[in-house]
């Protein structure tokens, strides 16, 4: 099979059609590329959905054991303490009693948190636009296409295999455990939280982890991904060479149908090769039941 690009289907799809207008054969390219991800399998009764193996990739996350910024402090001589803004927000409730660390001032022990860009520390002096590093707050952003965990995270350092998998659960578990013991220590539990949505980048995801690392780990992850849109340049769809042909004739379906208004032809050439794309990944992949994790 040949790989073919995003651009090479438009140019293909403007010869069938004949309307070159911008954007036109694109969005037909994506109407087939978003059918084919959706993996319906062709003449299924009742419907059901193929899932592709390429869309579910294994990942590492690192998990930093401190946070670093800049900030600039100032001494109360009253109250013997000193006020510690950062540049960005670096600190988080659980950092109550930790140490930070502060270049040329030393190691001052954190008294009270403000906000995630102010906490007030016990002793030290004034000092101006510094570099800080303290332990981590335990979030941790996760891919810009993360779509959901296929199973739990794996630490291939642990020696015991039935602890190698990181328990996963709700993020008010987390919170729970942290106001509990908010010290820092081995990693065992984690919940995904969605961050707070924007427009421009879509929806993202974080990883929150119990206890904090007191130390920097990798840890492995299967995860499903959110495909982003096609354009009409030298790109691949994921999964390519595998499913181009299927979602070439997808797009030739979707012109098809806009011109005569009821599907035709390219429908059945779109089944076919839909068909024959998903025995070839069924083929390419064995899963292991998470039942047999542990056996």
């Amino acid at each position: 099979m040949l790989p073919m690009t995003a651009a090479s289907m438009c140019d293909l799809i403007e010869a069938y059609t004949g309307n070159t207008t911008a954007g036109a054969a694109l969005a037909h390219v994506n109407v087939g590329y978003a059918r084919v991800l959706g993996g319906l399998i062709p003449g299924s009764v009742p419907p059901r959905s193929h899932i592709w193996s390429f869309t579910r990739p294994y990942a590492e996350i690192t998990l930093a054991a401190t946070v670093t910024g800049t900030a600039t402090g100032v001494y109360d001589d009253d109250a013997e303490q000193t006020t510690i803004t950062a540049t960005t927000g670096i600190f988080c409730p659980e950092h109550d009693g930790d140490t930070i660390t502060v270049t040329d001032v030393g190691d001052l022990t954190i008294v009270d948190y403000t906000s995630s860009t102010v906490v007030v520390a016990d002793e030290g002096e004034d000092f101006e636009a510094k570099a800080v590093s303290l332990p981590t707050n335990g979030i941790y952003d996760l891919p810009a296409d993360f779509g959901g965990l296929v199973n739990d995270l794996f630490y291939p350092n642990e020696d015991d295999d039935s602890e190698s998998y990181i328990r996963t659960g709700a993020v008010e578990r987390i919170l729970a455990l942290r106001r509990d013991n908010p010290d820092v220590g081995d990693p065992e539990q984690c919940a995904v939280a969605p961050k707070a949505f924007t427009a421009a980048t879509g929806q993202r995801w974080q990883l929150w982890v119990y206890p904090r690392p007191d130390a920097a780990r990798i840890w492995r992850y299967r995860y499903n991904i959110l495909p982003a849109a096609l354009t009409d340049a030298a790109v691949y769809c994921v999964g390519s060479p595998m499913i181009d042909l299927a979602v070439l004739y997808a797009a030739y379906a979707s012109a098809e149908h806009d011109m005569a208004h009821k599907p035709g032809y390219y429908e059945q050439l779109f089944a076919q090769q839909l068909a024959g794309a998903i025995a070839a990944d069924a083929r390419n992949v064995l899963y292991e039941p998470l039942s047999t994790r542990y056996s």
